[in-house]
């Protein structure tokens, strides 16, 4: 999660995830709908241990990588996110 107004990372998820490392296959010019765990965990101690509601944004890493040596890390543009309790 990121500040929309500052993009700096300001939450997300806190704790053990049991899928990391999971590989998408996408064909090149192709869209693929992929699962994304969204936290609310506050990485910032002003604003408590978890985002407040209001408007945040959500960007999120990818590692591109044509095989598992070649990797290109990008991020998705900041998309808006509301919370509302």
């Amino acid at each position: 999660m990121v500040d929309p107004r500052t993009g700096q990372a300001v939450g997300g998820f806190a704790g053990f995830q049991t899928l990391a490392g999971v590989f998408f296959r996408v064909a090149a010019r192709a869209t693929e709908r992929i699962p994304l765990l969204i936290g609310t965990a506050s990485f910032t101690p002003e604003l408590g241990y978890i985002l407040p509601p209001g408007s945040w944004g959500i960007q999120v890493p990818l590692d591109l990588a044509p095989d598992i040596l070649t990797r290109h890390r990008r991020v998705t543009p900041v998309l808006p996110l509301t919370i509302t309790a």
